[in-house]
């Protein structure tokens, strides 16, 4: 993991020219084609700026292009026809994660120091395990997404990603933040994340999951997460084991949901023309799956489960379940 990027932040102008690179997903209307990574998008270029690029711009950091994800920025792997796979730098043999690997792969071999990403199933931390880099998947609304078809959903995010906590927490500082066009966005200023990192967390709670309630998660990364509990027991910091009452979070809730967002993009334009032109058979298979639950009672049973789960995740923490139940009510 590499050192932290020597960048002294200021309150405007954070970056001071330095150079950062976009996921393909995110829109940039400066001569940077979104061409999605299909080949009837190659050609594209968006009419706007994201809220995410018009923030790095306004902090002074240079955007230099583009790096690789799948179509679409569907799946844990990053390869498309367009510019083929991205390989892991550490291993050409092995995948560098995705759907942000080409993000992840452009820090770990120190192409640029801070990239961001969108995360929603693992697609800012699968990478990032992957290439020994760090990536943070932050809470929904706490970097605002303007350009989303359903501007009330919470199942993707953008986030940052960079060689160390100091870089990823200065790029959130610059990212994060309310904005009146995100009906979720969280009302705290960015620059709670531009504070010391050596601060003292007095009363923080942890949940620690093991497993997301029988998520498969690889043996050697969840014996080198367990190797770094003692760092968080601490008189000062509350840890708590979690993932009880989360067994249907997969089943049930995130593959329906998933599906469901699929459907809903490729219902409007202008992704419904390149999908029915030419995609990958996985995002046929999410669509045609999305399109049957919205039919059928799935939609209801997983929307019925979303809050069963997050009762039971905040169940335990008394406060927090009683700051939650006031703001879904």
């Amino acid at each position: 993991m590499g050192r932290p990027t020597r960048i002294r932040p200021r309150p405007t102008r954070r970056f001071r020219s330095t150079a950062c690179r976009l996921r393909t997903r995110i829109c940039s209307r400066r001569r940077h084609p979104d061409d999605v990574r299909v080949a009837d998008f190659q050609d594209f270029v968006p009419a706007e700026d994201s809220l995410i690029v018009e923030r790095l711009r306004q902090a002074g950091a240079i955007v230099v292009g583009k790096t690789n994800t799948p179509e679409f920025g569907a799946g844990s792997q990053t390869f498309n026809p367009v510019f083929g796979a991205t390989l892991n730098p550490h291993d050409r043999t092995r995948t560098c994660g995705g759907s942000s690997g080409g993000a992840a792969v452009a820090l770990a071999t120190g192409m640029l120091p801070i990239a961001d990403g969108s995360d929603m199933g693992g697609s800012l931390r699968n990478p990032a395990s992957f290439c020994g880099i760090v990536g943070m998947r932050p809470s929904p609304g706490r970097v605002p997404v303007c350009q989303l078809t359903t501007a009330w959903s919470t199942l993707s995010v953008q986030g940052p990603m960079a060689r160390s906590v100091a870089d990823v927490a200065l790029l959130l500082s610059a990212i994060a933040g309310p904005d009146a066009r995100s009906p979720i966005a969280i009302d705290q200023p960015g620059s709670l994340f531009s504070q010391s990192l050596r601060a003292q967390r007095q009363g923080a709670r942890i949940a620690w999951w093991t497993n997301l309630g029988g998520i498969p998660v690889e043996r050697r990364v969840r014996d080198m997460v367990n190797a770094q509990r003692q760092v968080f027991e601490s008189p000062r910091l509350h840890r708590r084991r979690g993932g009880a009452g989360l067994h249907r979070l997969r089943r049930v809730v995130f593959k329906t949901l998933r599906a469901l967002a699929f459907f809903i993009e490729a219902s409007s334009p202008p992704e419904s023309r390149a999908i029915a032109i030419w995609v990958k058979e996985t995002i046929l298979w999410e669509i045609d799956r999305g399109e049957a639950a919205e039919r059928q009672p799935d939609i209801a049973s997983a929307k019925t489960n979303t809050r069963s789960c997050i009762t039971a995740c905040v169940g335990s923490w008394s406060a927090t379940s009683s700051s939650c139940c006031r703001q879904c009510r």
